[in-house]
This record gives structure tokens, C-alpha cells and sequence, in this order.
């Protein structure tokens, strides 16, 4: 199910730019914000890109996503069409799809985001706030 969760929220439980789900060190906004300045973007998808970037060095792979969350900042991709989702996971609640325009939602400030929801129980005492989309 869709839900508008506040970012706040989501970020208690997992947080894109951590650099933890893609095994790199964490992100700050202000890098991803001075390659928006200098337009140090990159506009392919994860799925066109994995492969190459799994044989590359961690700092090549930490720039990646740098310039593609910068790329989204700018064009906001967030649409229906392609979902964001978050799953209870092994590890935890994790995304599922959509964690670099998570990443982009965070670093413009949005205050929320829509989100497909999969986890157990309330959704809204895991996401405070959280209201159905």
C-alpha cells in the first residue's frame, strides 16, 4: 500500500545517504549539492549501471551515486509509475526501489515522501505520522 511518510520518520529507520546499502561511506548533502552546482550528474539508473560499478574501486562506486542523487535533486522523479518502495527486510526496513531518489528527497528538504509500504504490523506507529497516499 501507498503511504505519504514524513522524512523524519523514515530516516529513523534507514537512510539512503549512510552509504550503508551500497557499501560505501556516507553521503553528505553539501557533496551532493556542490555537484549539482558544477552539473557533476548522472542520469542512468542503477539497473543500467550495477554491474560495471560492482567491478569498479568503492570511491568510484561512492561518486556514482553522488552524482546520480544530484541528477535527481534536479529532476524529480518520484512518479507513480515507478514506485518507491521499503520492505521489513532480514536486516531491517531497507528499500527495495527508490533509494536514490530517497536520497534526492532528503538533500532538497521535502519534508515527505510517498512511499509502497511492506511491512508488518502498524504502519503508523513504525512511521509516525505516516498517512495512506
Amino acid at each position: 500500500m501507498k503511504y505519504v511518510i514524513p522524512i523524519a520518520s523514515l530516516t529513523a529507520h534507514v537512510n539512503p545517504l549512510d552509504g550503508k546499502m551500497w557499501n560505501v561511506s556516507p553521503i553528505n548533502s553539501s557533496e551532493v549539492n556542490q555537484a549539482v552546482v558544477d552539473n557533476n550528474v548522472d542520469d542512468r539508473p542503477w539497473q543500467e549501471v550495477k554491474e560495471y560499478l560492482e567491478r569498479l574501486p568503492t570511491n568510484d562506486q561512492r561518486e556514482y551515486h553522488i552524482k546520480r542523487i544530484a541528477w535527481l535533486v534536479t529532476n524529480h522523479c518520484g512518479n507513480s509509475a515507478h514506485p518507491m518502495g521499503i520492505a521489513e527486510l532480514p536486516s531491517g526496513i531497507g528499500f527495495v526501489d527508490g533509494n536514490h531518489r530517497a536520497a534526492a528527497a532528503i538533500v532538497r528538504g521535502d519534508s515527505e515522501i510517498e512511499l509502497v509500504v511492506a511491512i508488518l504490523g502498524d504502519v503508523t506507529a513504525v512511521f509516525p505520522g505516516a498517512q495512506v497516499a
